[in-house]
């Protein structure tokens, strides 16, 4: 019997391929694409708690403890214990982390930029507006949303 591939190989394939050229593009600027949305979040947040971050980004605790450690190691973000409860962590950006959104701005836009030459103006509107509806239907939503949501 014939085996037939699924459409959703070529999405994973896709995905793939972009998150290698933007671990690339990001480790121009010391960072990977994970971190950078992370910074992304803070910025739009301001401070949160560590736990916050994990459940905006969908991530466990830990995996975000270790995002966290490797930010605030490299000076881009740091941790305080939290005022009123002492087990939680509140993350801000450090003002080497936000002098770095520019530099990140600009890979997030080079790489909006690559899609569009590759597949054109119009198709990349109707890629992305498609691929928010796909995120959308499964339940996600942008981090600093989500956040947003779980802190009020």
């Amino acid at each position: 019997m014939e085996r037939r591939s699924a459409s959703l190989h070529l999405l994973l394939h896709a995905a793939h391929l972009v998150e290698e050229a933007l671990r690339d593009d990001f480790a121009a600027i010391g960072i990977q694409p994970r971190q950078a949305r992370v910074l992304d979040t803070l910025e739009r947040l301001g401070e949160v708690t560590q736990a916050e971050m994990a459940r905006a980004h969908s991530v466990t605790a830990a995996s975000m403890s270790t995002m966290i450690d490797r930010l605030a190691d490299a000076g881009l973000v740091e941790r305080r214990q939290h005022p009123q409860r002492r087990r939680d962590h509140i993350v801000s950006l450090t003002a080497r982390g936000r002098d770095l959104l520019g530099a990140v701005d600009q890979v997030w836009q080079r790489c909006d930029e690559r899609i569009e030459s590759l597949i054109g103006k119009r198709q990349a509107k109707e890629y992305f507006a498609t691929t928010r509806a796909l995120r959308d239907g499964l339940g996600g939503e942008a981090p600093h949303r989500r956040a947003a949501k779980t802190a009020g």
